[in-house]
């Protein structure tokens, strides 16, 4: 039997993959079409996808712009000295508003649908300004946990008119709508909307409401990792059209088999997230156990006078 083609292993380590770099060829096929002078990524975690946009940027003779108040100043040395690269260490909503539009846009923020509402606001009106008739957005994790449900990593840039009741204690549950104490992202500093669904929450609703108002815009989904959205024009240049074009048709193909499989993933991490917490219990359980009857052993025994 042959082996595994290991080609296709995850370019990111451990199981929950979610890494926007696993969508570089498509990343790839819209640079080539969009042809920007300036690519900009907001979010840019462990610089996986930043590596191979600044490359990218590269070989056209164009900018780089990364986006992330939370920058790693690790990622922030290792660019340093990349004459086209500019790196901000600030919310994306304070940079957008004074940067030139750019052609190509990765948004792997803060999952919110005040932060990416205006995201998307702001970036479309840079386009319309400078009148750019080929120009992409692609905007991560549309689809679960976060196309119905607000995740804050700093509450307080989030207006409170705007910000839904979160806990930083409870995770999600693929299998249910409430937040539950082992569920995905519990604990992890990670502020998360306590209710699923409903007005102004969550990427994909912010996305949803975002194109309600226009009607130059055309959007396609990837029901993959976390969900992948594409916007771009309605009216797009050829050669963006054509991309565009094999995109749809490969979702028209693969859509649904994407969505089987992301849902199996992610049953199959819930399941063996709650199989190790099962034995992390037992294991303590004995281990108290173990320690109570030694307690008990070393008791000084009490002796008649």
């Amino acid at each position: 039997m042959r082996e595994i083609d290991h080609r296709y292993r995850p370019l990111q380590p451990g199981t929950q993959i979610a890494s926007t770099l696993h969508f570089r060829r498509i990343f790839d096929a819209l640079f080539s079409a969009v042809e920007p002078k300036t690519i900009c990524e907001i979010g840019l975690e462990g610089g996986r996808t930043t590596r191979h946009l600044v490359e990218l940027a590269a070989r056209s003779g164009g900018r780089y712009i990364g986006i992330d108040p939370a920058l790693s100043p690790t990622l922030r040395t290792a660019l340093s000295d990349t004459p086209h690269v500019t790196l901000h260490a600030s919310s994306s909503l304070d940079v957008l508003e004074h940067i030139a539009a750019p052609g190509l846009t990765i948004i792997d923020g803060d999952h919110n649908y005040h932060t990416v509402s205006r995201e998307l606001e702001l970036l479309a009106a840079a386009a319309n300004h400078a009148e750019h008739a080929s120009w992409a957005i692609a905007l991560h994790d549309t689809s679960w946990p976060c196309s119905r449900r607000d995740t804050y990593y700093s509450p307080q840039r989030v207006p409170a008119s705007m910000r839904h009741e979160s806990s930083t204690r409870h995770g999600f549950s693929i299998l249910d709508e409430a937040l539950t104490k082992d569920g995905y992202g519990a604990n992890q500093g990670l502020a998360i909307a306590t209710r699923w669904g409903g007005e102004h929450n969550g990427v994909l609703t912010a996305l949803e409401d975002f194109l309600q108002t226009r009607n130059n815009l055309q959007v396609l989904h990837i029901q993959a990792l976390h969900g992948l959205s594409i916007v771009a024009p309605a009216t797009p240049s050829t050669a963006l059209a054509e991309v565009l074009g094999e995109i749809r048709v490969g979702l028209q193909v693969f859509g649904e088999l994407l969505a089987e499989m992301e849902f199996n993933r992610l049953r199959l991490i819930n399941d063996v997230r709650h199989s190790w917490q099962r034995r992390l219990a037992a294991s303590l359980r004995s281990q108290l156990r173990g320690l109570l009857s030694l307690r008990g052993r070393a008791s000084p025994r009490t002796t008649a006078r």
